[in-house]
């Protein structure tokens, strides 16, 4: 990533206030709450239980600064942790993409990665996991992420560099 230019990067994936540019994966995991319907062996699907977004991505140059931000939003340390605890009590981190949009997700893993090739560019690892706290902020995020997931055709094809990543 050495001298690319910054400016041809497409939509970026919100991670919290965090804009990642150069993302290289993005996995979106959702499983369902099965129960079981007494004295038969239908199993009925209720709601969606886990929603789990893994990512990487590339923080070139003077981007590694968002470094802190993400350790931030991360809690990696305990005065992190006491600091943003009172906040976290109303909505976790929104996770917004051109296609998927998630509130309530909570960064439980962080990872980053430098090598002796691209020294000037870090290569974060990122799974957030849902973890909701507000039904409010949970509807909210569904309508949004319903109306990006019908808007997303057209936007793409509509919209110059939309399509990219």
């Amino acid at each position: 990533m050495a001298g690319s230019n910054q400016e041809n990067f497409g939509f970026p994936v919100m991670v919290g206030l965090v804009p990642l540019f150069c993302v290289t994966s993005f996995i979106l995991a959702e499983g369902y709450e099965k129960v079981a319907i007494p004295g038969s062996s239908i199993v009925q699907l209720t709601r969606p239980s886990t929603k789990k977004i893994t990512l990487k991505a590339t923080l070139p140059g003077p981007w590694r600064a968002f470094r802190p931000a993400l350790e931030a939003m991360a809690l990696t340390s305990r005065a992190l942790a006491a600091g943003t605890a009172p906040l976290l009590k109303f909505t976790g981190l929104p996770v917004v993409t051109k296609t998927v949009v998630a509130a309530d997700m909570q960064i439980t893993s962080l990872t980053f990665t430098q090598d002796s090739t691209n020294r000037d560019t870090l290569v974060v690892d990122i799974v957030l996991e849902h973890a909701p706290r507000s039904r409010v902020t949970e509807l909210i995020a569904e309508g949004l992420d319903l109306a990006l997931g019908v808007a997303s055709p057209i936007l793409s094809s509509a919209v110059p560099g939309f399509a990219a990543l």
